[in-house]
């Protein structure tokens, strides 16, 4: 078995704590949603909010895998249009 050894006195530099402006959303389809969008909206400039974190941005429910008259289709809009949410 693997042996991890860890010395916190040792610490040369302090965590960047992302946490503290990032929002969980569960699935990433939320996102589409114009309701969704004014809520983080919201978040954003009355908490600071600067990250959203989500699942399933390559799930069906977001369009990003097509078949259009038997031919694949490959589509980014919806995750693009969500990874510029602020």
């Amino acid at each position: 078995m693997p042996h991890f050894a860890c010395n916190l006195d040792r610490a040369r530099a302090p965590l960047c704590h992302v946490w503290n402006h990032t929002v969980g959303s569960g699935r990433a389809a939320l996102a589409l949603r114009a309701d969704w969008q004014r809520q983080m909206l919201r978040a954003h400039e009355e908490l600071g909010i600067r990250h959203v974190r989500f699942h399933g941005i390559l799930c069906d429910d977001m369009g990003t895998y097509l078949i259009e008259r038997d031919k694949d289709v490959y589509s980014f809009f919806n995750a693009d249009q969500r990874s510029s949410i602020f």
